[in-house]
C-alpha cells in the first residue's frame, strides 16, 4: 500500500499537527520552524497558520518542503481516509 501523498497535510493548522504526535514538534524545529520552541510563540502562532502557510513563511525551497512533507506524514502514517 503507497503512502498518502504528504500533501494532505498543507491544510492542516500546524498545531493540529503538533497534536497528532509529541514528535512533530522536534521535526518542525529540525526544518528551520524554531519560533515554535518557545513555548508563547507556539500557543500564538500554531493555531493560526496551516502547513503551507509556514511553509511559505519560512521560505522553504520545493526541495525542502517536499522532504519535510515526507518526513511528516511518514510520523504520522495517517492514510487519507483517516483526515
Amino acid at each position: 500500500m503507497a503512502l498518502p501523498d504528504p500533501r494532505i497535510y498543507d491544510d492542516a493548522r500546524v498545531s493540529e499537527l503538533l497534536a497528532e504526535s509529541g514528535e512533530v514538534l522536534q521535526l518542525l524545529l529540525r526544518h528551520g520552524f524554531t519560533p515554535l520552541g518557545n513555548p508563547a510563540l507556539r500557543s500564538a502562532l500554531a493555531p493560526t497558520v496551516t502547513l503551507a502557510q509556514a511553509i511559505r513563511l519560512r521560505g522553504l525551497s520545493p526541495e525542502a518542503a517536499a522532504q519535510l512533507r515526507r518526513e511528516l506524514a511518514s510520523l504520522l502514517d495517517l492514510e487519507p481516509a483517516c483526515r
